[in-house]
C-alpha cells in the first residue's frame, strides 16, 4: 500500500510539473518600439487598383498578393526584393481551372508550389510557380478536395504529402469548433491532433496558424483570448503563453491577429481593445491592430512594433530578414520593416 500510494504520489507530482512548464504568464510587454518611421514603401504597382483586403505569402524569390475582391485575377506575383510586377493569375469564375472563391494560399517553397482552396467548389488548386511565370494564361488544376465536416481553414506543408493547420470542426451550418488538424491531400485522410487550452472555448472562435519546418514548430493565436500556443508539428503542447490581458475582457476584446515564424522569431498582429466600434453615424466599424508583438521560439516576450497604421495582413521574408504589410488605412497600402535595422 504504502509503495502505490509513493508511485501515485509521483505521477502527480511529474503531471502536475509537466503542466506547469507548459503554461507561461506575461505580466507586462512594455518594451514597445515606434517603427511608424521606418516602414519603407514597397511602392507596388498601382495600376492594379488593390482592394483593401489583401492576403500576402512570400515563395521563393517572389511575393505574392491575394486581392479577394478583384473581379478577374486576384493573385498577383511581385519580385519580392524589387517589388517589381511580375504577372497575375486565378482567373475567377465557375468554369474548369477558375477559382469562385478564393480561400486560403498554401505554400510548398521547397518544391515551387502554392495551393489556392477555393471555398465555392470546395477544392485546392495547385499552382506551379515555374508555369505561373512563363505563360499569362496558365490554368491550375485540382489536386485535393476540401473535407466539408472537417477541412483546414488555413495551413502550411509539413512535407510533400501533410498539411497541417487550423481546421474547422463543423457542428452544423451556423457552428463550427476550432481544432488543429493534420491533413494527408494524397490518401485525403484528416485527423484532428492536439488538444486545446482546456481553459477557452473553441466554438465559433477565430483562430490563426503558422508553421515553421526550420523550427519544427507550430504557432496558434487567438482573436478572442490573450493566449499563443506553441506546439510541434505533431499537436503536442510545447507552451501556452497567456499575456497581461489573459482572462479579462474575452470576446468583448479582439487581440491577436496574423501570426508567422521568422526564422527564430514569433511575429504576432495584436489588438487588445475593443475589435468593433461605433463611429461618428453610429454604424459599426472594425479596428484593426497597429502592433506587431515579437517572441522568440520559446514564447519569451522580446518586443513590440508600433507601426501607426491598420494592419490588415502581413507575412514574413525569412531571407531578407523583413516583414512585409499590408495596411487598411495607410496611403501607401503596403511597406515594410527591415529588422537588421532595428
Amino acid at each position: 500500500m504504502k509503495i502505490a500510494y509513493a508511485l501515485s504520489t509521483i505521477l502527480i507530482l511529474v503531471s502536475c510539473s509537466k503542466h506547469s512548464n507548459q503554461e507561461k504568464y506575461q505580466k507586462n510587454r512594455n518594451n514597445v518600439i515606434d517603427v511608424s518611421n521606418q516602414l519603407i514603401d514597397t511602392k507596388l504597382d498601382t495600376k492594379l487598383m488593390f482592394g483593401a483586403q489583401t492576403v500576402l505569402h512570400v515563395i521563393k524569390d517572389y511575393l505574392i498578393v491575394c486581392d479577394h475582391q478583384n473581379p478577374e485575377k486576384g493573385i498577383h506575383l511581385f519580385n519580392k526584393n524589387t517589388f517589381e510586377y511580375i504577372t497575375s493569375t486565378g482567373l475567377k469564375g465557375h468554369g474548369p481551372g477558375e477559382i469562385v472563391r478564393y480561400g486560403h494560399i498554401g505554400i510548398d517553397n521547397e518544391n515551387g508550389l502554392f495551393y489556392v482552396t477555393d471555398f465555392g467548389k470546395m477544392t485546392a488548386f495547385k499552382f506551379v510557380l515555374d508555369s505561373v511565370l512563363i505563360n499569362p494564361n496558365y490554368m491550375p488544376s485540382e489536386d485535393f478536395s476540401i473535407i466539408k465536416d472537417l477541412f483546414p481553414a488555413t495551413f502550411a506543408f509539413v512535407n510533400d504529402s501533410i498539411i497541417v493547420g487550423n481546421g474547422l470542426d463543423i457542428i452544423d451550418n451556423r457552428n463550427f469548433n476550432s481544432t488543429l488538424v493534420r491533413y494527408n491531400i494524397r490518401t485525403e485522410v484528416i485527423e484532428k491532433i492536439g488538444k486545446p487550452n482546456p481553459d477557452i472555448d473553441t466554438k465559433n472562435r477565430s483562430t490563426y496558424f503558422s508553421l515553421s519546418r526550420e523550427q519544427a514548430i507550430c504557432v496558434e493565436t487567438f482573436a478572442d483570448y490573450d493566449l499563443l500556443t506553441i506546439r510541434d508539428l505533431e499537436g503536442n503542447t510545447i507552451k501556452h503563453v497567456h499575456g497581461p490581458q489573459w482572462g479579462e475582457k474575452e470576446r468583448a476584446f479582439q487581440y491577436y491577429s496574423i501570426v508567422s515564424i521568422l526564422n527564430d522569431k514569433i511575429v504576432a498582429a495584436f489588438l487588445g481593445e475593443q475589435g468593433v466600434v461605433l463611429d461618428d453615424v453610429q454604424q459599426q466599424k472594425s479596428v484593426f491592430p497597429t502592433k506587431l508583438l515579437i517572441f522568440d521560439i520559446n514564447g519569451e516576450y522580446l518586443q513590440t512594433l508600433e507601426t501607426g497604421g491598420d494592419i490588415f495582413y502581413f507575412c514574413a521574408d525569412l531571407d531578407n530578414d523583413r516583414i512585409i504589410l499590408s495596411f487598411y488605412d495607410r496611403e501607401n497600402q503596403f511597406a515594410y520593416i527591415d529588422l537588421n535595422k532595428l
